[in-house]
């Protein structure tokens, strides 16, 4: 398989995973909202504010279209250094997602947060595994790619 066909698999994996992730967020942002409030204000001191549900799943479709953009570009054209480190950014921030904010926010908040199962369960499987593949593969020159 070609290297640009491999980082297309990846990229929709990932893409895949941050959907179901999202999905996962936005059916329970609006139940542990007023919680996550309430443990911000007594970290910080003082009341905080956190966005209504609405602009939260807001947020949460415009990631995916950034996403899926992404996706998009890495899928077209010939396949090149940048795209190589789409892919990895791509998985590096869903991994760096799981323990910033969703495992000590489900510390904090007795055992669950917004996205921590699919952040255990689907993210950290697929993006070690993504990580993984996508770098067995060693580049020697740009031409390489």
């Amino acid at each position: 398989m070609s290297k640009k066909n491999v980082a297309a698999q990846n990229m929709w994996i990932l893409f895949a995973a941050l959907c179901v992730h999202n999905l996962e967020e936005a059916f329970t942002y609006g139940y542990y909202r007023e919680q996550s409030i309430a443990l911000t204000a007594r970290f910080v001191g003082h009341n905080v504010s956190l966005p209504t549900p609405s602009i939260f799943i807001l947020a949460l479709i415009i990631v995916a279209i950034l996403a899926a953009a992404a996706t998009i570009w890495v899928c077209r054209g010939p396949f090149g250094p940048a795209k190589h480190h789409m892919v990895n950014c791509f998985a590096a921030i869903l991994l760096v997602n799981l323990f910033i904010p969703h495992i000590p926010a489900a510390f904090l908040l007795n055992g669950y947060a917004p996205g921590v199962v699919t952040a255990i369960l689907i993210n950290l499987p697929v993006s070690i595994f993504v990580l993984r593949r996508a770098n067995a593969v060693k580049y020697k020159s740009k031409n390489d790619y």
